[in-house]
Formats: C-alpha cells, sequence, structure tokens
C-alpha cells in the first residue's frame, strides 16, 4: 500500500510540473491498449512541435515494459508487454522532456493496458481408431505453426491440418496442441483411444511331397470375417473359416498364403492380418538304364544312369553293391554282377525328403585273358614265332601292334615273323572273343627292335673365349655317347650333349662323337660323326671408371683400338657408332654413364664409363656485418654449395684471422676494416663467387701490466699488479688462469702458489668494450722437485734386471744421486757393487740385479733446475721367480698338433699348482694339480662343443712367494 501511494503522489507531481511547463499547448498523448498475456504490443506516443524529446515509462507493479523507468530517446514507438494471467487492466505513466522555441519542456501521458486472455481452441477429430492407423486432428486457422504433444513423439505442423501417423495403443487419452492466433497464444485439447494390439497366430510354413493335402490354420480371439487369399493373393471363394485346406497338392501349389481378419473396436474395425509358406516337394518317376547294355562283357565297365528331374540324391542296390550317385560305374563288370538293380530317387526342400523308385536286371558274360609267348627284345633282321592261347574255348583270336602291320595273316594262335625291323618294336596284343557278344579279352607284350642310327653332329657355331663351347649329338636309339678331341679330351654323356669348359685356342680341332645301342648285354651297336670347333679371341678392353669435369670443358672417352664395330650407349639418351666420344662443351645434362660395346670379329665385350659434369657454386651462407669491441674474438663461416664439392676459400685481407685460406675463420680485430670472401671449386678454378662483409671495432681502455716482483720466484710469490689504465677504465679484472679471478681498483697484492700462471688484466670501459692484456710470459712460482721413485717389474723377482724410475712434480731436474744396497749393476763381472754394501750412481734410470729375495733400501737425492732438492727413500721387494703361460685356444682333433690345454712356465712350487676349467654358464668340464696334465676337450669321454670356456691357474713361487691366480678365457676349436 505505502508502494501504491508513493507512485500515485509521484504521477501527480510530474502532472503538475507537465503542467506548468507546458505553455503552448504542446500535450503529449497515448492510446489504450488491448493485448493477451505475454503479448508484446507498440505503443505510439504524439508530441507535436517538441523536438529533442527522451521518453521514460513507469510501469505499474507486478508488470513488465521493457526494462522499469526505460529511456527511448525521441523514438515515439516502444514495445510493451504484461504477463497477467487473468483479466484486467494496468495504467501506464510516460513522462517526456525535449525542448521547444521557448525552451525546455516536460508533459506526461497516462494509458491503459487491458489483458484479455482468449477463448480455449477448438479441435475436430475422431476419437477411436486402429493400432497403426493416422490420427487427424484439426485446429482453427490463423496460426502460423502448432505445436502437439500427448502422442507419439512432440512435433510441430505448419498447417492447422495435423496428422499423427502409425497410432500406438499406449497413446492418449488427449492430445493437446498449442498454436499463436491473432498474437495470442491459444491451447486446444482432443480426446483420443487407440485399439489394442492384438496377436494373430497362423500356422508355420507346410511342407509336403507333390500329391499331398496341405492344412492351414489362423486364430485371432474376437476375430471376424475370415478370409484366406492364395498364392497369387487372390480371394479363395468359400474360404472363410479359421482352417483351409489344400488338396492334391502340386508344385504350382507352392506360394505364401494369408489370412484377414477384423477385429470390432468401439464401433469400427481394425483389420488384422497373417501369412505362411507353402512348399511343395516336386518328384518325378525314375527311368533306370545301363551302358553300354543290359548285358556286357566280363572286365568292361558297366555304366549304370538313372534320370528323374530334380532328384537331389541316389541309391542304387543290386548283387554286392551300392551306390549314392545318379550314374555310378561298376569297374570291372564280374559275372557276379549279373542280377536285378534297384534305383530310389530322393527330393527335398531342405525340410522334407521325398522318394521315388525303380528297377534293371543284368547280365555279365564271362572272359579270361590270353598268353603271349614271344622274345621281349630282338635286332634289327631277326625271324621268330610268336604263339598265343586262351581257355575257356574263346570264339576267335586276332593279332595286332607293329609287329603286324602290313601282315595279313593276323588270326590263328600262331604266326612266324621274318627279318624284322626296328618299326615292329612296340607293344603287341592279342584279342579273343568269348559269348554271344563276341567279348574280348586282350593281353600285351613289349617287343623292343634295336635300331642303328646315323649319328646327327649339331655345328657349335662361333664360340668367344672364354665362353663354354656346346657340343650336340642326336642318335636314334642311342644310349651312351662319347666325344673325343685335341688335348686329351674325353666326355661320356648319356644324352649326346657335352661342353668344352673356358676354351681357348688350343682347344681348335675336331671332335669324334661315338653313339651306342643297345638293349641288353648280349647286343651293342655303334656309330660315330665328327664336328670342327672353333674358338675365338674376343677384344678385352676397360674404360675410365669416373670422369669428373667442369662445364663449359671439352671431353673425350676413348674406345680400344682394332674393333670391327663399336656401339655407344649412354643413360641420356646418347648414341654413337664412333671408336671415341668428344664434347667440346659439356653441361651438367651430360652427366651419366656411357657403354660402349665393341665387337671383334663375332665376340663382343661391354665396358663402360660414369661421365660427371660439376654444377656452378653458389653461396649457402655468408658472414654478416657486424660491430664489436677491441679484443673480442669473431667467427665468421662461410658454406657453398654445387660443383665437385671440394672448395677453397680465400679472406682478404687475412689481416686479425687465423689464415687466409679455410671455410671458418676466428680473429681479434684491432681496427675497423672490409673484408671480402672468395670461394673456388678446386676441382674448376674458374668457378668463383665471392661476398663482402665489415667489421666495425670499438676501443676499448688498454692495461699495461708492471709487476713488482717479476715474473719468477719460489712459492710462496708475493707482488703488486699495476695495470697502468686511465681514468676511462672503472673496471679491472685479473685472471690468472683456472679459477683464479680477481677484481682490484686498479691495482692488486696478489700472493700465488706454486705453478704456472697466464696472466690476463681486463678494463672495462664507458662505451662498453673490455680491453685485454695479456702478460707476454708466464708467472711461474717454482715449487720442491716433488720427487718420487718406481720399479720395473712392480714385483720384481731374483731373476728379474730391476729398472728405477724418478718422477717428480717439476722437470726437467738436472741433478739425480741414487744409493743402493744390496744390488748389482748388470753385467758387472768385477763386481764393483758388491752386495750387502752401499753403492751410488748419478744416471737417470740406473738398474740393479738382485740375486736373493729380501727387502732392500733404495734412496735417491734429486735437484731440478730452479736448485730445488727433494730426498725419497723406498724399499724393494724381491721374490722368487715365477712364470706362466697359458694359450687362447686349442684344437682337440687327435692330430698330434695343439690337441691339449695346459699351463706352462718356470719358477713353480708343483705340489701348490692347481687348474680348473668352466663353461661360460659356470659348469666346471676339467680339474687338475699336476702341470703337465692338459685338457683334451672332453666331458664324461665325450667331445665339448666348439665354444668359449674359462679357466682358473692358481700357482706358488719356488720358495713359497709370488702366490698368483689368474683368470681368462680360451677357445675349443675342432
Amino acid at each position: 500500500m505505502i508502494k501504491r501511494n508513493f507512485y500515485k503522489l509521484l504521477v501527480l507531481l510530474l502532472f503538475l510540473i507537465g503542467v506548468k511547463q507546458n505553455t503552448f499547448g504542446q500535450t503529449l498523448t497515448v492510446p489504450n491498449y488491448t493485448a493477451c498475456p505475454c503479448q508484446t504490443i507498440t505503443a505510439s506516443a504524439t508530441w507535436n512541435n517538441v523536438s529533442n524529446i527522451t521518453y521514460s515509462l513507469w510501469a505499474p507493479p507486478a508488470t513488465t515494459a521493457g526494462p522499469p523507468s526505460a529511456t527511448w530517446g525521441n523514438n515515439n514507438s516502444f514495445p510493451i508487454f504484461n504477463c497477467s494471467a487473468i483479466p484486467a487492466s494496468f495504467t501506464y505513466t510516460l513522462v517526456g522532456t525535449g525542448s521547444t522555441l521557448s525552451g525546455p519542456v516536460t508533459n506526461t501521458a497516462t494509458f491503459i493496458l487491458t489483458i484479455a486472455p482468449p477463448a480455449p481452441m477448438t479441435l475436430t477429430n475422431n476419437q477411436f481408431h486402429c493400432n497403426g492407423s493416422n490420427i487427424t486432428i484439426t485446429a482453427p486457422i490463423g496460426g502460423s505453426s502448432y505445436n502437439y504433444s500427448g502422442a507419439g513423439t512432440p512435433g510441430s505442423s505448419s498447417s492447422n491440418v495435423i496428422v499423427l501417423t502409425n497410432a500406438q495403443a499406449n497413446w492418449g487419452p488427449q492430445v493437446t496442441v498449442t498454436s499463436v492466433i491473432n498474437g495470442c497464444t491459444v491451447t486446444g485439447q482432443a480426446n483420443i483411444s487407440v485399439a489394442p494390439l492384438l496377436q494373430i497366430t497362423i500356422n508355420p510354413a507346410i511342407n509336403v511331397c507333390q500329391g499331398q493335402n496341405a492344412n492351414l490354420s489362423s486364430n485371432l480371439p474376437g476375430g471376424q470375417n475370415y478370409q484366406w487369399y492364395d498364392n497369387y493373393n487372390t480371394v479363395i471363394p468359400g474360404a472363410t473359416l479359421p482352417t483351409y485346406t489344400i488338396n492334391n497338392t502340386t508344385v504350382n501349389s507352392a506360394g505364401s498364403y494369408s489370412v484377414h481378419i477384423d477385429q470390432p473396436f468401439n464401433g469400427i474395425f481394425c483389420p488384422y492380418g497373417a501369412t505362411t509358406q507353402v512348399n511343395v516337394v516336386a518328384t518325378n518317376p525314375v527311368v533306370p538304364a545301363a551302358s553300354p547294355g543290359n548285358i556286357v562283357c566280363q572286365g568292361t565297365n558297366l555304366n549304370l544312369s538313372a534320370s528323374a528331374g530334380g532328384a537331389s540324391a541316389w541309391l542304387w542296390n543290386g548283387p554286392g553293391f551300392t551306390s549314392s550317385i545318379a550314374n555310378p560305374v561298376i569297374s570291372p563288370a564280374l559275372t557276379t554282377a549279373s542280377g536285378v538293380y534297384t534305383v530310389k530317387a530322393s527330393f527335398t526342400n531342405g525340410f522334407l525328403t521325398c522318394n521315388t523308385t525303380e528297377t534293371i536286371s543284368i547280365q555279365v558274360i564271362g572272359v579270361s585273358s590270353p598268353v603271349i609267348t614271344m622274345p621281349s627284345s630282338i635286332c634289327q633282321g631277326a625271324n621268330f614265332v610268336v604263339n598265343g592261347s586262351a581257355s575257356s574255348n574263346p570264339n576267335s583270336y586276332s593279332w595286332s601292334g607293329p609287329l603286324f602291320s602290313g601282315t595279313t595273316a593276323t588270326t590263328g594262335s600262331t604266326i612266324p615273323i621274318y627279318s624284322v625291323e626296328p618299326n615292329a618294336s612296340g607293344t603287341q596284343f592279342l584279342t579273343v572273343y568269348f559269348g554271344s557278344l563276341n567279348c574280348p579279352s586282350t593281353s600285351s607284350v613289349q617287343l623292343n627292335v634295336i635300331p642303328v642310327t646315323t649319328v646327327s653332329v649339331i655345328p657349335p657355331g662361333q664360340v668367344c673365349s672364354p665362353n663354354n663351347a656346346f657340343l650336340q649329338a642326336l642318335a636314334t636309339g642311342a644310349n651312351q655317347y662319347i666325344w673325343v678331341g685335341p688335348n686329351s679330351y674325353t666326355v661320356p654323356t648319356q644324352n649326346g650333349a657335352a661342353w668344352v669348359y673356358y676354351p681357348t685356342s688350343t682347344a681348335n680341332g675336331i671332335y669324334t662323337v661315338t653313339a651306342y645301342f643297345g638293349g641288353g648285354s648280349n647286343l651293342v651297336c655303334s656309330s660315330s660323326n665328327t664336328v670342327q670347333l672353333t674358338v675365338n679371341a674376343p677384344l678385352n678392353f676397360s674404360l675410365v671408371p669416373r670422369n669428373q669435369v667442369c662445364y663449359n670443358t671439352p671431353v673425350t672417352i676413348s674406345g680400344p683400338p682394332g674393333a670391327t664395330s663399336y656401339s655407344w650407349t649412354s643413360s641420356t639418351g646418347f648414341t654413337s657408332s664412333n671408336k671415341d666420344i668428344t664434347f667440346t662443351s659439356v653441361q651438367p645434362n651430360n652427366s651419366g654413364t656411357y657403354t660402349l660395346t665393341v665387337y671383334l670379329g663375332p665376340c663382343k665385350t661391354i665396358g663402360e664409363s660414369e661421365l660427371v659434369v660439376l654444377d656452378p657454386i653458389t653461396f649457402t651462407l655468408t658472414p654478416f656485418d657486424r660491430t664489436i669491441c677491441r679484443g673480442d674474438t669473431i667467427h665468421v663461416e662461410g658454406g657453398v654449395t654445387g660443383g665437385s664439392q671440394n672448395y677453397a676459400y680465400v679472406w682478404n685481407p687475412s689481416i686479425y684471422l687465423e689464415s687466409s685460406t679455410g671455410q671458418q675463420q676466428q680473429g681479434v680485430p684491432l681496427g675497423t676494416l672490409d673484408y671480402n670472401l672468395l670461394v673456388h671449386d678446386i676441382a674448376c678454378p674458374n668457378y668463383t663467387i665471392a661476398h663482402n662483409f665489415k667489421v666495425n671495432v670499438l676501443q676499448p681502455p688498454q692495461p699495461n701490466l708492471e709487476l713488482s716482483v717479476g715474473a719468477a720466484g719460489c712459492e710462496p710469490l708475493v707482488q703488486l699488479y699495476n695495470p697502468k689504465t686511465g681514468p676511462e677504465a672503472f673496471v679491472t679484472t685479473y685472471d690468472f688462469g683456472g679459477n683464479l679471478v680477481k677484481q682490484g681498483t686498479p691495482t692488486l697484492t696478489m700472493s700465488l702458489n706454486a705453478g704456472t700462471y697466464t696472466l690476463t688484466v681486463t678494463s672495462t670501459g664507458t662505451n662498453g668494450c673490455s680491453g685485454k692484456y695479456v702478460f707476454p710470459y708466464p708467472i711461474t712460482v717454482y715449487p720442491k722437485p716433488g720427487t718420487d721413485v718406481s720399479w720395473s717389474p712392480e714385483t720384481p723377482t731374483t731373476n728379474d734386471e730391476v729398472i728405477f724410475y724418478p718422477t717428480s712434480r717439476t722437470e726437467p731436474m738436472s741433478y739425480y744421486n741414487w744409493n743402493f744396497l744390496g744390488g748389482i749393476t748388470p753385467g758387472d763381472t768385477n763386481m764393483v757393487n758388491t752386495p750387502g754394501l752401499s753403492d751410488t750412481t748419478n744416471v737417470k734410470n740406473p738398474s740393479r740385479i738382485y740375486q736373493n729375495y729380501g727387502i732392500y733400501p733404495v734412496v735417491l737425492i734429486s735437484t731440478n733446475e730452479f736448485g730445488c732438492t727433494d730426498t725419497v727413500s723406498k724399499f724393494v721387494k724381491i721374490i722368487d721367480e715365477l712364470q706362466l703361460y697359458v694359450p687362447n685356444s686349442f684344437t682337440p682333433n687327435d692330430d698330434g698338433i695343439n690337441d691339449l690345454f695346459m699351463a706352462k712356465g718356470t719358477g713353480i712350487k708343483l705340489e701348490n699348482f692347481s687348474m680348473d676349467i668352466f663353461t661360460r654358464a659356470g659348469t666346471n668340464v676339467f680339474t687338475t694339480k699336476d702341470i703337465n696334465e692338459g685338457w683334451n676337450g672332453k666331458l664324461g669321454g665325450q667331445f665339448m662343443k666348439d665354444a668359449v670356456y674359462i679357466y682358473r691357474i692358481r700357482a706358488v713361487g719356488m720358495n713359497g712367494e709370488g702366490r698368483r691366480e689368474i683368470t681368462g678365457y680360451f677357445s675349443l676349436i675342432k
């Protein structure tokens, strides 16, 4: 209530202000409006003779008119909407400010917005529907789209006629439709009811044999008006019951049969239908037959056959016979096969099998095989007699074969043969005939008439050394050949072919071949022939394998002299028949492999030469201009590609650089310079390219060092370092090398330990450049010699010459003074060094021999070149001599050489020796404590495989000293 009163007071105040300032009758007016809930309307204001207008709209509580107190500027139209759900009127206030000729003006107008909800939408539709049918709902026209829900999937339609497809039993009971008509949202509801989906039953697919009946049945609870349709979808007259029978089926009865049924639902009939399949297995009479007939000869094939269209399986049964194929074969037919045979044909569609049967009678006439008597092998021209016989009283005899060709007397059991010829060789046949069908029975034998034929020789043709020469001879019927020729050439062969391998001119001459014929050990025949062999020598040559040349230069590739013909080819497509090929000015596209084929008479030789033409060079990397401080190191590098890949780099001028040549340079320029880089292709001196660059050098402060003591002294060396730099240097750094770096201001007092120091003084100026001064001499702090003594061998024995070596931290040494006790100089036959007495020497590397084991003192006094001395004392321990030799392989193959793996040595105490041998897997395969016993490579009497093995040897010197254990590898190689 307080807010409502405040709102009224505010409106009254604004109205009074508007009245006061509305001096010329400029009245602000807004008409009243009517709208549906949440419908946006456009309010229009009229305010004549006023410009620069700004509007503010004041909406009543619980309404919406754009943002509260929204400002629209001088636009006279603005949107308003109100979502009141019940009919009501709302008062809005519009306040306007603007300008007139008399000055600023303010005015206020009120208007009423009436909210009038529309009447519900009226829908037209049928309430009851069958499952799966379409539902049509008609709504009032005027909407741009109609949204629906409540049945199936919600959707939208642009038409006022809404169609819901494929109605389902779970739809309903209402469909809600919403649309916007005349700016108002209107909603309506339609009642619907969908019949339940019932299950119709029908018999499954029926399979029957042709001629049988097929019984069809169906059922739908409460169903009416049954009607059956045949396999052509035609109404079957009188078939109006749930069951239907197809009598005496034929193949045309097969197909799809359907039944249609009506189901009543609230005054409508909903159609139902179902389909089943009738499959008729077609059958046909089976017709049996026999080939060559119902009566056959023994030993022939009896071919039974049966035909029945569409049969899928067969079964024959007869005397001792059965088969599951339509056309079986009895092979061979015996007399026991005579009798009656029954055949059954089966027909199926995969679900049902139907059968038909028939019989046939068979008779088999018995026969026996004849016996032929004749020799198996005969010489050409011989006479002999052929005899035949057979049991069972055959009707007749008939002879055939190469032996009887052209002979009229080929009947009877005995046939004489005169002067047989080679063409009579082959298979000879005797056929005898039995019974009413003259059933034949045939036997055969092989006759071999050994011919003697002329040997044919194929000339070997042109042969070029060292190609093999091929000799070939042929004699029909020959079973062995022998070739003989120059140089004791003898080659036996079975096929008449022979080779003369790698022949030279010494193989030239006559070659004779002899062919041998024979069918057994009692007859051997032969014939001979000759042939001339000539071997030609080729022209052997070689070309320069690779020619690398510069482009635009002349090139000649020369062939060998003396050839009959020349032929050049190339990977570039080049060809020539000249001896030599010449290019007056080669180009990179001439690069390739050139092949020369030459003939000397019939002999061909081939050689190759590669021609590589270098292309011009170009820069891939060039130095750039730069600005540095004097003393800075510059690194410059050039890169080139192309040509021979072998280049010469020339830097000009070379001042401040390491060298005038080379791909990479570094230097310390002391002043600004212009440099020029020239690059030459070494293989092609005329290929030269150049590049210029500039180095600008800024000058830093230049220190000049002064030392208070000098550059050398003994440790510790203490002195004052003064760089003598001017006021332009504000930081001075002293680098003595390594990690020893100090800063001074600018002088420095420093104490140095023993060593050699390279001093660099760096002064950094105001221009950012640092000047460096490298003291030209090393600052040397001399240490004491730091002498030590060593000897060789490190573990000397009584049989060793011990050589002593002095070592010092500083070199060279100027003087050595050795003092020994208990040793003698090698070769000292006069015993100048008396054992047990001290002796001295000044040589650098003295040697001594100690004849008895023990510990002996050695003293060395050394003096270095600076006069510093050191004294070192050590003791040498001398042990007994002990030396071992172990091989790295052995060959246990029982050849008497290196058959045993064993160690050898001197100074070894035999009772303390042992040797073990292991595989690399660690398995012990041999152990001995006798140095004279070796391993023969066997384990358990069997040789071990070739491999690498490990040995471990333990030994002790003769006097119990010098204990050693040696482990190593060796190879077993059989």
